[in-house]
């Protein structure tokens, strides 16, 4: 007897379920994006539906619980769902706006200079409404502006890359060594950067297109057609050397090299000591920055900077204490050289920083 009351029971609870009063509702996983955009539903209606019927707008239908489909074309698509029981039924509408990637187009101002610097204006063409950009130009320097002003200050063939964004969707357009800046090209390294006097360093260098150079090592310094060489510097002191180098048609290009430092040292050992030290704990960062420069270092506790840019223009000069910041809010996106002075044992470090936005 008892078996037949709870078979009976269990049988009135699942007919009261499937004749239940019930409430259609559906979510997407997502209902603007580009095409082909794929859209995952999930059915949470309530009342214990038991039949469940999907017409996407795009040609597809399903009555599965939680189907998914593709839609390729723009525009905007009406889905419709249903759900029923025994006795009742309900259904929902629910819109999906499939939208075109933006096509990214621009001109430049100019593109061509026998000799630098080379200042461009890009006039964005990029058609379509709440769009965001990332320019590269090929040279380390990026922007997010829509039309951005860029200067080129060193000979070389750059690519021109422009990415826009709308919403969900992006493309990308680059143009291939659109900008060409001649003149006479140089790249150079040093060896060592820092040591006592008297200090021999090493320069190396390799050049295209060069008629005639000068190297000077130190500014009382100037040697004409001297590319490779081993420098001595007998007094103590922050040197940063340049190579001016001008091809056949007469453009000048100046290039700075790394900085070299020479101290007056009780031992070597000991100010190598004191220079590595500095050298490994100073940390600058971020960097590539936007707003704001911290200066750490563990030891070294008060600094003398210097911020100037590839022109060897000083823009700022502070004493700070370790871990401070240095506010760049103002300066405009480019390529800047930061030297950190310790008057203590003077140190100095330089190091090459970015801003960019």
């Amino acid at each position: 007897m008892k078996k037949k009351l709870l078979f009976s029971v269990s049988y009135l609870a699942l007919t009261l379920s499937a004749n239940a009063q019930i409430t259609c509702h559906l979510i997407a996983s997502d209902t603007v994006g580009c095409s082909p955009f794929v859209v995952a539903f999930t059915d949470q209606s309530t009342g214990y539906p038991i039949s469940f019927y999907w017409n996407f707008d795009n040609g597809s239908t399903s009555t599965t619980l939680n189907p998914s489909t593709t839609f390729y074309d723009t525009g905007y698509y009406h889905v419709f769902h249903r759900v029923s029981n025994s006795l009742y039924t309900d259904s929902q509408y629910l819109t999906i706006h499939v939208i075109s990637p933006p096509i990214p187009s621009f001109t430049p101002s100019s593109t061509f200079a026998q000799c630098p610097p080379l200042p461009v204006q890009f006039t964005n063409q990029t058609f379509g409404d709440s769009l965001s950009f990332n320019w590269d130009f090929g040279d380390g320097i990026a922007d997010t502006a829509a039309n951005p002003f860029h200067i080129y200050i060193y000979p070389g063939d750059y690519n021109v890359t422009l990415t826009a964004f709308h919403k969900s969707c992006s493309d990308i357009l680059v143009l291939s060594n659109l900008i060409q800046v001649k003149g006479p090209i140089g790249h150079f390294t040093v060896s060592p950067t820092m040591g006592c006097a008297p200090l021999t360093v090493r320069f190396l260098g390799s050049t295209q297109f060069v008629a005639s150079s000068i190297f000077s090592p130190e500014p009382a310094e100037s040697l004409n057609e001297v590319i490779n060489a081993d420098y001595n510097y007998h007094h103590p002191g922050t040197y940063n050397p340049t190579y001016t180098l001008t091809d056949s048609f007469g453009c000048t290009v100046v290039y700075v090299t790394d900085s070299i430092q020479v101290q007056t040292c009780d031992t070597a050992d000991a100010i190598r000591a004191v220079q590595g030290d500095f050298a490994n704990g100073i940390v600058i960062q971020p960097n590539p920055a936007s707003n704001f420069l911290k200066i750490e270092g563990n030891n070294f506790i008060n600094y003398e900077i210097e911020l100037f840019n590839e022109l060897g223009q000083v823009l700022k000069m502070e004493a700070l204490k370790s871990n401070s910041e240095l506010d760049v809010t103002a300066l405009p996106n480019g390529i800047y050289f930061l030297k950190v002075n310790y008057p203590v044992n003077h140190l100095v470090l330089t190091k090459r920083v970015v801003i960019q936005r």
